[in-house]
């Protein structure tokens, strides 16, 4: 990716440009706000208010659940305002395959076609990810 190639500065320090996954800063405003003032239904999940820290702009105090229910539910809806639209739904679809295993059930019907799903939501994930993103 050339676009993510160090860039060599006046002053002699090269700088690296932001990619396409990196958020900046109004966008993770944005994003820990949206997540700050979600309003849940009593045992759904941790309070989200007391996961997100506006100081940082960042997530701490995260259960396995809570993290679990950040991927499959509120990730998709919160996204939606990420410019790259091809990034965007590459994560859509990654929460959406996390979503469905997550389930009690699954029928092999379904189980070959969640395979195709995740094989090309991978193709799509190395497209728009650096390689050593996925390892």
């Amino acid at each position: 990716m050339p676009e993510l190639h160090p860039i060599l500065e006046d002053n002699g320090k090269y700088t690296l440009p932001m990619a396409s996954y990196n958020l900046d800063l109004p966008e993770r405003r944005t994003l820990c706000t949206f997540v700050k003032d979600i309003k849940v239904p009593t045992g759904f999940s941790a309070n989200p208010k007391k996961l997100v820290s506006m100081k940082d702009l960042s997530f701490t105090n995260c259960k396995a659940h809570d993290c679990h229910v950040m991927l499959t539910v509120y990730l998709p809806i919160a996204i939606r305002a990420i410019k790259p639209e091809f990034l965007r739904m590459a994560i859509t679809r990654m929460c959406y395959f996390f979503s469905k295993i997550s389930q009690k059930t699954i029928g092999k019907k379904e189980l070959s076609d969640l395979h195709d799903f995740v094989v090309e939501t991978q193709n799509q994930l190395e497209m728009c990810l650096p390689p050593a993103f996925l390892i």
